[in-house]
């Protein structure tokens, strides 16, 4: 079987260009990368809407003592005050083991999946957990209860 019959059969619906032997290839202009996101220190990520109040830290605070963690162990990001809501590459990077999103979908951080509501779910070996607001959760019981299930199976592996 000849070159052309081969091609013919392989690429039978595609046009074929054939391309002179002495033609060089032009430099291509890349696009501007992406603003990095924020760098991170620690294994635990939590993005919270907005600027948190103090009643609101001082829950996020509990929050994390119940599940033997401290707000110094974790990266607390404000969604609102973030000057790159890309974390693309926090998951493609590996860049932390865990993911708390209060009050913030996936879609907002450019992230292209999905999470149920208070059910943790592994991404790419990363552990995500989705709430609502932390001033939702504050007041109201059920919530509290379900997100310390979420975080039982979080990090308690109950």
């Amino acid at each position: 079987m000849t070159n052309t019959v081969f091609y013919q059969i392989l690429f039978e619906k595609e046009t074929l260009y054939k391309v002179k032997a002495d033609a060089v290839a032009q430099p291509v202009t890349l696009p501007a990368p992406v603003s990095q996101f924020v760098p991170l220190q620690n294994r635990i990520l939590i993005v919270v809407n907005q600027k948190m109040t103090e009643k609101e830290r001082l829950l996020l605070t509990n929050i994390l003592k119940a599940v033997s963690h401290t707000p110094d162990q974790t990266d607390i990001l404000e969604w609102d005050t973030l000057a790159s809501r890309d974390a693309r590459s926090v998951i493609a990077q590996k860049l932390t083991d865990y993911i708390i999103l209060f009050g913030v979908q996936p879609a907002a951080l450019q992230l292209e999946f999905r999470l149920s509501p208070y059910t943790p779910e592994q991404v790419a070996t990363i552990w995500c957990l989705m709430a609502d607001t932390l001033a939702a959760v504050d007041g109201d019981v059920n919530l509290k209860k379900s997100l310390w299930v979420g975080l039982q199976q979080l990090f308690l592996k109950v």
